[in-house]
């Protein structure tokens, strides 16, 4: 309906994203929007030709500079976050790395995952950019009632699948990418994250870092088969990792399973019986879900690129036996004291929209404030421009699909169909209480309607 706002939502990695971007979309549907989501590349496509749109953007690297300004251009409105902003290192370095403050003032409005990343985001950036809104993110918002209780039935199936295990999840790319080594360097370098000599130490303090964890990982992971022969250890690489050392492991020891990221992880940490990690947002997510979480780092990690927040959530161990004596406290079942106060108070102090409005009805309620309900929104282009456009990004497309397509682009976006889109609505449709209309723009990208 030409009458309804349009909002473009799009996805970087989709096992981590897909279902909170559904769920945002459903508050959007719910409201009166008509929504376009899908793979990012694609989503963007759409976004050339988008007037008086909402774009809300999961990047503000430097990069994204020239989109978010030309977006602006156009009368669209933007509201904008970083993806990764809740578990991070240094947060002087992190956030004056990773938030460019030209893509900053190009936004709208500036979100931040809580107040505590808010504060930090906040004192890098200019004074001129306004205040950082700690609204958390609809990932968030999936932890929390009634929401949480989607994966229960897919959690039960992994059960009855893998019986009792321990996720184990890990957050290597940097030094075990899947494009093979310097592959998450050349792709830092093209987004400009990488363009200064401080840049240049702070990423090589952190190989370091990444490379002291998965080594012990890899010697460790043995040793915690040995010890705890009662469960079968789940590995789940971050999507951006090469599976190959980890598939080696896991062909040497029967009770290690390794198990690509296909989808989100939340059903696997409702499933575990305890989650393992170095300094990775599952154990934040692990804590929300009241799932006992354990840090391994070795006694050598040490300064300012270990990120504090997953650790302050979890017990942590610096030795393999060490480790082994908490997982078995873990599965032991006697969880009363795992989770204290005070974890509870920095969990609050970190992570918005734990409480009251859920992330998403901020979100929308914010982008009513910034006019939207009356936009009159509006994505084509001049008729002959428009047919050359949808063509050129139809052969895109294709050629984007081709064997050579490098495997972490593949890993974080393997595809979407309409059927799977339609499959993650579906979760939330208590949210929806009509029926949508899917239509598909391109290879991954659709717009969804709210039916009168």
């Amino acid at each position: 309906m030409p009458d309804r706002p349009i909002a473009l939502l799009p996805i970087i990695t989709r096992s981590r994203e897909l279902d909170a971007r559904a769920l945002l979309a459903a508050y959007l549907l719910q409201a009166g929007y008509r929504v376009v989501t899908g793979r990012s590349d694609e989503v963007n496509a759409v976004a050339r030709g988008a007037r008086d749109c909402l774009y809300i953007s999961p990047l503000l690297v430097k990069a994204a500079a020239p989109r978010l300004a030309s977006l602006r251009e156009r009368g669209n409105r933007v509201i904008a976050w970083d993806e990764e902003g809740l578990v991070y290192p240094d947060p002087d370095w992190y956030f004056s790395n990773r938030v460019s403050a030209e893509s900053a003032r190009h936004a709208d409005a500036v979100l931040a995952w809580g107040p505590e990343p808010g504060r930090d985001l906040a004192a890098t950036l200019p004074a001129e950019i306004g205040p950082i809104l700690p609204f958390g993110n609809a990932r968030i918002d999936l932890l929390r009632e009634p929401f949480r209780r989607i994966y229960d039935k897919p959690a039960q199936e992994l059960r009855d699948r893998f019986g009792r295990f321990i996720l184990v999840n890990t957050n290597f790319d940097l030094v075990n990418h899947a494009d093979g080594p310097g592959g998450l360097e050349k792709r830092m370098r093209a987004s400009g994250r990488i363009a200064s000599v401080r840049d240049e130490q702070r990423f090589a303090d952190w190989a370091v870092f990444r490379q002291a964890g998965f080594d012990a990982f890899m010697e460790g992971l043995p040793i915690l088969h040995d010890a705890l022969p009662e469960v079968t250890f789940v590995l789940r690489p971050h999507p951006s990792e090469n599976t190959a050392p980890w598939r080696e492991l896991a062909d040497r020891l029967p009770r290690i399973s390794l198990q690509p990221p296909a989808g989100p992880v939340y059903p696997w940490i409702v499933a575990s019986e305890a989650v393992l990690h170095n300094s990775c947002t599952t154990a934040v997510e692990a804590y929300l879900l009241d799932i006992p979480v354990v840090a391994f780092h070795p006694a050598a990690e040490a300064g300012s690129m270990d990120s504090p927040l997953p650790n302050l959530l979890s017990r942590p161990a610096h030795s393999w036996p060490q480790a082994a004596e908490l997982l078995r406290e873990a599965i032991s079942g006697d969880r009363a004291d795992w989770i204290g106060e005070e974890q509870r108070s920095i969990a609050r102090n970190f992570i918005g929209g734990l409480e009251g409005p859920l992330s998403s009805e901020r979100i929308v309620t914010l982008a009513e404030e910034l006019g939207m309900k009356a936009a009159r929104s509006r994505l084509a282009m001049p008729p002959p421009v428009n047919h050359a456009y949808r063509g050129a990004r139809r052969l895109a497309s294709r050629l984007l699909r081709r064997p050579g397509l490098p495997p972490d682009a593949k890993a974080r976006f393997p595809g979407l169909t309409k059927a799977e889109l339609a499959s993650a609505m579906d979760r939330f449709s208590d949210v929806i209480r009509s029926n949508i209309s899917i239509r598909q723009m391109s290879e991954s990208a659709f717009m969804l309607e709210q039916c009168r």
